[in-house]
């Protein structure tokens, strides 16, 4: 194996963002059964024995699900910092990566700070999503890295591919918030919510090829 800890590290990180998917759809089904409880219990309110039964079984379905979803996502983001450390001692763009895991901690800490602050809290917020891009911008680069260091076209173009979809991501986002900034009114909002729509479509996509590439990546190194 010519990179033991690039492809222990990309394994974990693959394993991590799988984690991740299923804690998003976790907090997703929890979104839904809140608002199921809610109407149970209105319905349970008028006396009706069955939906007073349907309140109790959402209410705990709401509890289960919410703490299985941050539970996988307390792991997902442990083994994503420490797959990431691991693939840094093979190659240096996953350092980049790290610093950009902690740069996102230390925002973290600094919006619970200023949370009466809306101003800077919002601000923070926007640095706290740049810290997050960056992480995965510098996890594909260092995929690509190895890509190029073992001849495999295949996952360098893929990796390069989704490189470009996340800057395209990116422009659209901020085209929209200028837009509303600038603009206002509602033709601004309508024109603005287009831009996001489509960044929204392309995230989705994103996430897909992130995971393929991820994947790929992951039985490129362990074939080296």
């Amino acid at each position: 194996m010519t990179f033991p800890n690039g492809a222990d590290g990309v394994k974990k990180i693959f394993t991590a963002e799988i984690l991740g998917l299923i804690a998003s759809v976790c907090f997703f089904i929890t979104a839904i059964l809140t608002i199921t409880t809610v109407a149970a219990a209105v319905g349970a309110s008028g006396g009706s024995d069955a939906a007073a039964v349907g309140a109790v079984a959402s209410g705990a379905g709401v509890v289960v699900l919410s703490l299985g979803g941050l539970v996988l996502s307390i792991i997902s983001f442990i083994l994503s910092l420490v797959g990431i450390n691991k693939a840094s001692k093979d190659e240096p763009s996953f350092k980049m990566a790290l610093y950009a895991i902690f740069a996102g901690i230390a925002l973290a800490v600094l919006a619970g700070v200023f949370s009466g602050n809306s101003v800077v809290n919002g601000i923070i917020q926007a640095l706290q999503v740049i810290a997050e891009v960056v992480v995965t911008l510098y996890v594909i680069q260092g995929i690509r890295v190895f890509a190029q260091k073992l001849n495999n076209a295949e996952v360098d173009k893929k990796g390069e591919t989704l490189f470009k979809i996340i800057m395209v991501v990116l422009a659209l986002e901020f085209i929209a918030r200028i837009i509303v900034a600038i603009f206002g009114g509602s033709a601004a909002s309508v024109t603005a919510g287009i831009f996001a729509l489509v960044a929204v479509v392309l995230s989705i996509v994103q996430y897909i090829l992130y995971l393929s590439l991820l994947a790929k990546a992951k039985k490129m190194l362990a074939e080296s």
